[in-house]
C-alpha cells in the first residue's frame, strides 16, 4: 500500500515527485482607518514557495508613503482608498484604507510687498470620517520667534467638512524656517500634526495672467506661474484685505477659466487681486507637505 500523501509547506509529494506548493500572499498589519502621524506598518503572511523579498508599494505615497520593510508613513487625507501592495515572485497581495484624524501644513505667502509671510492650511476627519461638529480652536506653534513668541490660534469653521481646506494667511508674520505643531480637539479627542516651512520655496506672483472682470464673473487668460494648481480673484473697493466679493478656489490645469463673484459685484472702480496656490481647496487631490501662496495686486479696474 502506497504511503499517504504528506503536504508541507513548500513542497506537495505525488506519487514520488515533489512540485513547487503555488505561493499565496496575505496583506495585513493593520486595520481600520489609519490616522495622520500615528505609526503603522504592514506584516505580510506567505504560504508555499517561490517566494524572495517582499516589495512593498502605495497607490498615493503622497498620502500614506510605505518603506521597504512595510513600515507606513500617514501623511495626508486621502478623498479615496488608498492601495497598498506587496508583491513577491509575480504574486501580489493588497489592501486598501483609509486616513483620519488633523491635515496640517505651513508655508509661505508671497506678495508684492518684500515681505515672505506665513501660510497655515488644515483638513480634519475623525475616524468615521465626520469633520468638526462646532467651531473650534486649532492652535499652533512654532519655532523661536514664531508670532513673536505669543500664543497663535486659528478659528476652525464647522462648516469645513472632510474635503474642505481651510486657509488662514497671517500677512504681517514673516515666514520662519522650522517646525509647526497644530492641535485640534474634535469629539473629546485631541488631534496634533507637524508641519515644516521653508522659507525659501515661494510661489511667484502671476505676472504672466490677465484679469476680466464684470459684475457677474471674472475670466483669467494668459498663463500662471509654475506650481499653482488652483486660482481665485477677489475684488476690494479701497484697500487691499477690505473685500467686496470672491470667486470660488477651483482646480485650474490650463487658462482660460472664468468664474463666478460670490455675490453680484455693483458697479464701480475695484482693485483685483489674484490668489493662486500651490494646492486645490476642493474635494480633489492631497494636501502637498508645504503650501504656497501668492497674491497678485493687479491695476484698479472699472467693474459694470
Amino acid at each position: 500500500m502506497k504511503s499517504p500523501l504528506l503536504l508541507t509547506a513548500a513542497l506537495l509529494i505525488i506519487g514520488g515527485t515533489a512540485r513547487a506548493a503555488p505561493l499565496t500572499l496575505t496583506l495585513g498589519g493593520v486595520t481600520g482607518p489609519l490616522q495622520i502621524g500615528m505609526p503603522a506598518k504592514l506584516s505580510v503572511t506567505a504560504t508555499g514557495d517561490g517566494g524572495t523579498t517582499p516589495a512593498f508599494t502605495s497607490s498615493d505615497p503622497a498620502a500614506v508613503a510605505v518603506a521597504a520593510d512595510g513600515t507606513l508613513t500617514v501623511r495626508h487625507l486621502s478623498v479615496r482608498p488608498i492601495t497598498l501592495s506587496v508583491t513577491e515572485a509575480g504574486v501580489t497581495s493588497t489592501l486598501d484604507v483609509t486616513t483620519f484624524g488633523l491635515d496640517f501644513a505651513g508655508g509661505t505667502v508671497h506678495t508684492d510687498a518684500p515681505l515672505v509671510a506665513t501660510a497655515f492650511t488644515f483638513r480634519f476627519a475623525d475616524a468615521a470620517e465626520n469633520g468638526v461638529s462646532a467651531d473650534s480652536t486649532l492652535s499652533v506653534t512654532g519655532p523661536a520667534g514664531f508670532n513673536r513668541d505669543m500664543p497663535f490660534a486659528i478659528a476652525y469653521s464647522a462648516d469645513l467638512k472632510k474635503n474642505a481646506t481651510g486657509t488662514y494667511s497671517v500677512l504681517d508674520l514673516p515666514a520662519l524656517n522650522g517646525a509647526y505643531t497644530a492641535t485640534l480637539t474634535a469629539g473629546g479627542v485631541t488631534y496634533r500634526a507637524m508641519a515644516v516651512i521653508d522659507s525659501a520655496s515661494v510661489l511667484p506672483l502671476a505676472t504672466g495672467a490677465d484679469v476680466t472682470a464684470t459684475t457677474q464673473d471674472v475670466t483669467v487668460t494668459g498663463t500662471l506661474p509654475v506650481g499653482a494648481a488652483s486660482l481665485y480673484v477677489r475684488a476690494a473697493e479701497r484697500t487691499f484685505g477690505k473685500y467686496v466679493a470672491a470667486t470660488d478656489p477651483d482646480p485650474v490645469a490650463v487658462l482660460p477659466v472664468t468664474q463666478k463673484w460670490d455675490a453680484p459685484l455693483p458697479s464701480g472702480t475695484y482693485r483685483l487681486v489674484l490668489t493662486t496656490r500651490t494646492y486645490s481647496g476642493v474635494k480633489d487631490g492631497v494636501m502637498p507637505d508645504q503650501v504656497n501662496v501668492s497674491n497678485t495686486v493687479l491695476p484698479r479696474v472699472r467693474v459694470h
